[in-house]
């Protein structure tokens, strides 16, 4: 079993948490993210900086790219979490 360090646990929950309050601005757009979505979303972010063998500084890119997407008619509350973590992992490769 993968042991994380309590850093990465509280970093994992507050960017969570940021996400999730995006949804206060979304909602107008017809988009939202569950809690579970939020989760995989920052789960995702975890992955594919590991994977690409990145690290991030400062605030997550996550929350900025939720507010410039949420407004394109192209994003439906359908694939809104699968689109979010695609756009994620085209950012950070």
């Amino acid at each position: 079993m993968e042991q994380k360090n309590w850093m990465e646990l509280l970093a994992g929950q507050a960017l969570s948490k940021q996400v999730y309050d995006t949804n206060q601005y979304t909602e107008k757009y017809g988009l939202a993210l569950t809690k579970a979505d939020t989760e995989l979303l920052v789960a995702e972010r975890t992955q594919t900086l590991k994977e690409e063998r990145r690290v991030e500084f400062g605030q997550s890119i996550l929350p900025k790219i939720i507010y410039v997407f949420c407004d394109s008619e192209y994003i439906s509350q359908s694939d809104y979490t699968d689109t979010l973590v695609r756009l994620q992992e085209i950012f950070y490769s």
